[in-house]
């Protein structure tokens, strides 16, 4: 009976989170449910809290995606409401891989914590991709890794760990495809105006390269008069 009663209290915490908190907020307010009851299922070493604020974590996961990455407004726009969730949905994650294990010894327990712990590594990726200009972006991910490395050693989760070689392994594939993006577009204007000339679309004098040798030669030609 008290499960019952357990899993009827988690239901109407999230619709009363549903239902009063809108937007971006709503994800925080089931990330907050989340997060109580982790800390009530370790003290009471309940495998039915596990599973009701698992679901809450994939419900505010899904409202992240849906609502708060805002993925209709263009990528390194500054939206103020992703930057002030993200990163505390993040936290709530990070808090709570702390108490989602209720058992260590047991390697499905070890998993669950660690999915909570990738969820808030992959909200701060996500953070970097959509707010930090590309070109400091394997920056960015450096230092969360850092930082990531350091509360690791601190709190004594090597999981951690893992997840700064990933940041890491992600800002040199980003610094890497970065610098051939802007290799090619170095490479584009020229190879653009010759074959816009060639099919009549704009003369070959509008080329970059063709006007700086026209100007050369008028500098040239004055010197000579």
């Amino acid at each position: 009976m008290l499960r019952a009663h357990s899993y009827v209290g988690a239901f109407a915490a999230s619709s009363a989170a549903w239902a009063l908190f809108s937007g971006d907020w709503t994800a925080l307010a089931f990330a907050g449910i989340m997060l109580t009851l982790a800390v009530l299922g370790q003290k009471l070493k309940s495998f039915h809290l596990q599973v009701q604020y698992g679901l809450l974590g994939l419900l505010a996961l899904y409202r992240v995606v849906a609502i708060n990455l805002h993925t209709e407004i263009p990528q390194y726009t500054h939206v103020r409401a992703r930057l002030i969730t993200l990163p505390i949905l993040a936290a709530a994650f990070y808090i709570t891989a702390k108490w989602a294990a209720a058992n260590e010894s047991e390697v499905y327990q070890r998993t669950f914590r660690g999915l909570f712990a990738f969820g808030g590594t992959s909200l701060m990726t996500a953070l970097i991709y959509y707010e930090v200009p590309e070109l400091w972006q394997p920056l960015a991910a450096i230092a969360i890794a850092v930082v990531l490395l350091e509360v690791g050693q601190q709190i004594a989760y090597p999981v951690l760990a893992w997840h700064t070689h990933l940041l890491g392994a992600l800002a040199v594939l980003a610094a890497i495809t970065r610098r051939s993006i802007r290799h090619s577009a170095l490479a584009r204007p020229s190879t653009t105006c010759v074959w816009g000339a060639a099919g009549g679309s704009r003369s070959i004098l509008d080329c970059p390269a063709n006007q700086r040798a026209e100007s050369s030669s008028r500098e040239a030609w004055s010197h000579r008069v």
